[in-house]
């Protein structure tokens, strides 16, 4: 499996180290990561800072360049998280995070269609 996606000018690149790990959102060599870790049930989490703490986060990690983007930065984080880890799945955003689910299985779809 791939752990990059690229676009025209960024890219994502998600690394798992046991239950944990980071998404790193790349555009135009700037860098901005952010932790994920597996959810209890199927899906990962990726931990955002809510709107308020996006800006202190930018600073924090060296990417004030971030600052006035986090809509943009939160959906191309997933979209690009996404394809790489589920693709066919789908995203949920809460305050804090980005969760990423699989799409149904194909036992789920076959009892689907059977029904």
């Amino acid at each position: 499996m791939p752990n990059d996606v690229q676009a025209s000018n960024y890219s994502v690149e998600l690394k798992q180290h046991g239950r944990g790990g980071w998404v790193t959102y790349v555009e135009n060599g700037n860098r901005l990561r952010f932790p994920v870790e597996l959810l209890g049930t199927r899906g990962i989490g990726i931990f955002v800072p809510t709107a308020d703490r996006w800006n202190a986060y930018c600073k924090k990690e060296g990417a004030e360049w971030a600052e006035r983007n986090r809509e943009e930065i939160m959906q191309r984080t997933a979209q690009g998280a996404l394809n790489l880890r589920f693709p066919n799945g789908h995203i949920e955003f809460t305050d804090q995070w980005i969760n990423l689910r699989p799409g149904p299985s194909p036992i789920d779809r076959l009892r689907d269609w059977l029904s």
